[in-house]
């Protein structure tokens, strides 16, 4: 799982640094499956937007290694994890509420779940960042 993570990078990052002009600067933003499993790493961030931790059994431990059939409901495909999540809130996925789970989501706490794709996300961000001071 990692290598094919790390061989989409590449190819994306081969594409920035093949596409880009030299006014722009570009970091790929690579989920290892999707960005639900990044908005499944805190459980505090629910407890900030929505004023309820989520039934503790609803978040998993390693959220970018979930994976589970689309057509399932109850499988551990990261959208349906997701409904099933927002749905103790009466609340359906979208643009706006993960905007909110974002917002709250601790930096340390996706470091430390999703230490594939989003600490990679984090040191090519940190290292853009340091280069333009």
């Amino acid at each position: 799982m990692k290598k094919h993570f790390e061989k989409i990078y590449e190819d994306v990052l081969q594409g920035l640094q093949d596409d880009i002009s030299k006014k722009w600067i570009g970091i790929p933003m690579i989920a290892l499956k999707m960005i639900e499993c990044w908005l499944l790493a805190d459980q505090d961030a629910y407890q900030n937007y929505f004023g309820l931790r989520p039934e503790k059994a609803l978040l998993p431990k390693r959220p970018e290694l979930i994976w589970g059939e689309k057509k399932e409901p109850k499988s551990d495909y990261p959208k349906n994890v997701m409904t099933r999540v927002l749905k103790q809130y009466h609340k359906e996925p979208g643009r706006e509420v993960f905007i909110e789970i974002a917002k709250a989501t601790q930096i340390r706490v996706l470091l430390e779940k999703c230490p594939i794709s989003f600490s990679k996300f984090y040191e090519d961000f940190e290292r853009l960042l340091l280069a333009e001071t």
